[in-house]
């Protein structure tokens, strides 16, 4: 019998987290659903305890394959998947007990493309971080089209993880969305395009989905080549919306110059020295930062470093900056 939904779940040395997310996943109501393991090389005991739980559930496949990356243990497990609906869940995150019926309740009763659920920032044992930042977002419980869904992304009124959604797998087929291989920040890269190929989309604002904060995580960690992998996903969503969504222009522009001064920032930290990428960066922002529009929908925080970015002193204050932390 065909699985309703795929849960995807791309492991690599996760052996401190793996068995209580695997073990949160098999707390269901219902059997609707598989669980694809793709073991991406791990070099610790994740790999055994994958098969560990193999031998004790028939809704779990575990797949081994060398190492790539995030992106490729996705498409890796995307190849392999039966079901009607993808969902990803990260291996050293956990979603909350029966919250799947729930959602396979809601997913029935909408039929709609994708699901959005909300999440509850947590440490390592679960207990909830309660902090004033990006994490904390609150939905309507509401069926919104593909469109209006695009523009609360673009306002960044919810975060572009691409664990937060339920998917039906031909938005995947038919669209040929990939995630980019190669590259960090590849949520980024195809959450506007799940959103914009999907005709409806129901927002749950229960939090159901356990976001454990990791401080060597990706979001934690920034690298030179950060500022490309986020530059590369504004210059492929610029393409996108040439030809889609157009009412959404302004939008885009407005979400566009956020990543881009943020890809800017983070080269300038880095010490980059790709000269080149930083002028196309710096190109894109000022150009599109004569809109009135744009200009009223910036963070002020955002705007000031667009003014120093135009007086030419913006890398200037970061260079000092780095200085100084090095001599700390």
């Amino acid at each position: 019998m065909r699985p309703l939904i795929s849960i995807i779940l791309p492991v690599y040395n996760v052996e401190e987290f793996l068995g209580k997310c695997l073990k949160s996943l098999e707390a269901q109501n219902s059997k609707e659903y598989e669980i694809v393991i793709v073991d991406d090389g791990s070099n610790d005991n994740s790999l055994q305890i994958s098969q560990n739980w193999l031998g004790r559930y028939s809704n779990i496949r575990v797949y081994q394959k060398k190492n790539g990356g995030l992106s490729s243990a996705r498409n890796y497990g995307l190849d392999k998947a039966y079901g009607e609906f993808i969902m990803f869940v990260d291996p050293d995150d956990e979603i909350v007990p029966y919250s799947l019926d729930a959602q396979i309740n809601l997913l029935n009763k909408y039929n709609c493309d994708t699901l959005i659920r909300n999440f509850k920032v947590v440490d390592a044992n679960n207990e909830s971080i309660k902090k004033k930042d990006i994490h904390n977002f609150i939905f309507e419980n509401n069926l919104l089209s593909g469109e209006e869904s695009l523009k609360i992304l673009l306002e960044q009124k919810m975060p572009h993880f691409a664990w937060l959604g339920i998917f039906k797998r031909a938005l995947f087929v038919k669209h040929n969305i990939r995630f980019p291989e190669g590259r960090r920040f590849e949520d980024s890269a195809v959450m506007y395009r799940l959103l914009g190929e999907s005709k409806s989309v129901y927002f749950d604002n229960n939090k159901t989905y356990l976001y454990r904060q990791n401080r060597a995580s990706i979001m934690h960690n920034v690298r030179a080549d950060d500022a490309e992998s986020l530059w590369m996903n504004v210059v492929e969503m610029e393409n996108y919306f040439k030809y889609q969504h157009k009412k959404l222009k302004d939008d885009v522009k407005v979400y566009g110059i956020s990543r881009t001064l943020n890809a800017l920032i983070i080269s300038y930290k880095s010490g980059s020295q790709n000269l080149i990428l930083e002028n196309e960066m710096k190109k894109f922002i000022l150009k599109n930062f004569k809109s009135k529009y744009i200009q009223s929908n910036l963070f002020k925080s955002q705007i000031i470093r667009i003014y120093l970015l135009r007086l030419g002193i913006l890398k200037t204050i970061y260079l000092f900056t780095n200085k100084i932390r090095m001599k700390k």
